[in-house]
């Protein structure tokens, strides 16, 4: 209680010095009441007394040091009393004041005005002891509240938690089921996908074929042959021009190096001054691009066949595809309703956990300001 704070050695002897006990005044005055009766007392024998100005900073220090230092006992309840804030602060500072007056004064030499304030001061630091233990009560009672709070919300996540688990392992089956109808379904897909690539790759190459073909016979019709029976006379551009434009179609279908390089040397020569060596360059390339006209026909030949059966196997993979992706679409009606009961499961959970994380918050927070308020009571009883 309040005891715990009151100097108990004051009870029993009065405050001492280095030069024995100290006698407390019969009558107690405070300093400003001291002074002035004293003036008044030397205007009545009619004595001048002539009043210096004293300086604010030399009056505080000459206060400081007319002070005597605090009774530790008294600090301890000076210290209970600045704690009493439903105590007006005026109150507060009269009592801090009084203190060594009061209880600083031995028991039995107490006059009744001293012997009342020790009780007021006594009554005034049990108000603070009763509104300490009065917060120390209400936190407790709000931990033991959040406790019993904590423990729902624990079996609400463990409730939660289970739930969702029996949720998961029902989307894991409809995951599974819409695995095996969508690799069928990719499947189905990827065969149309290839059929499609297939007639695209088919298109191109005849394309290609076709203007190879007429690349080449218009390198013979157009090019070649005049040469080969015109030569071209020294001097004269326009062959020149025809075996560039040859030279430049031939290079794109990669014939004989050593024969192309011949090629435009037997070309310009006048027939007549041609050697055997240019005839058979000549002759070799006119074979080489003829053959490579009947490889064009041939493979321009075989196409169509090739494309109506392309064709049919579309027709049939499209049907397969159409088929799957409807089984498809139902399975992941299904699986979908499925994982939207996860998901709601699952936010109920963190729900749960967020509560119970924010239970488990004010708990802590509950069991610091428990031991803020019995800290505070403890150091109020037993001193700083």
């Amino acid at each position: 209680g309040p005891q715990h704070l009151l100097p108990a050695s004051l009870e029993r002897s009065p405050p001492t010095s280095s030069h024995g006990p100290i006698k407390m005044p019969a009558v107690l005055k405070r300093p400003a009441a001291a002074a002035t009766a004293a003036a008044a007392k030397r205007q009545k024998k009619g004595q001048a007394t002539k009043q210096m100005p004293i300086q604010p900073a030399k009056q505080a220090k000459a206060k400081e040091v007319m002070r005597p230092k605090r009774d530790p006992l008294l600090v301890k309840v000076a210290t209970g009393l600045g704690q009493a804030l439903d105590v007006p602060e005026a109150a507060r500072f009269m009592l801090d004041d009084v203190l060594e007056t009061s209880l600083g004064t031995f028991q039995e030499d107490r006059h009744p005005y001293q012997a009342k304030l020790v009780g007021v001061i006594e009554d005034t630091l049990g108000s603070v002891e009763r509104r300490l233990q009065a917060s120390l009560d209400g936190v407790q009672e709000e931990a033991k509240r959040t406790n019993e709070a904590k423990e729902a919300a624990a079996s609400a996540v463990e409730r939660s938690q289970a739930e969702l688990e029996e949720q998961k392992s029902e989307v894991c089956k409809k995951k599974y089921n819409l695995a095996e109808i969508a690799a069928a379904f990719k499947a189905a897909r990827n065969t149309v996908n290839e059929i499609k690539l297939g007639q695209e790759d088919a298109e191109r190459d005849v394309k290609k074929k076709a203007g190879d073909r007429d690349q080449l016979e218009s390198a013979l019709t157009d090019y070649f042959r005049p040469l080969v029976v015109e030569g071209s006379a020294s001097g004269d551009t326009t062959g020149e021009e025809k075996v560039d434009n040859l030279v430049r179609i031939l290079k794109r279908f990669s014939l004989d190096e050593s024969m192309m390089s011949a090629l435009p040397t037997a070309l310009l020569k006048e027939p007549s001054t041609r050697g055997p060596f240019d005839t058979m360059v000549l002759t070799q390339l006119e074979a080489e691009v003829n053959k490579r006209i009947t490889e064009c026909d041939a493979a321009l030949a075989e196409a169509e066949p090739a494309k109506k059966e392309r064709a049919a196997n579309l027709e049939k993979a499209e049907a397969d595809f159409a088929e799957a992706k409807a089984k498809q679409l139902a399975s992941a009606g299904v699986f979908q309703e499925a994982r939207a009961e996860e998901d709601r499961r699952q936010q109920a959970l963190q729900e749960a956990k967020n509560e119970a994380t924010k239970i488990g918050k004010e708990g802590k927070r509950l069991q610091a300001e428990t031991l803020k308020c019995q800290r505070a009571l403890s150091n109020f009883q037993e001193g700083p």
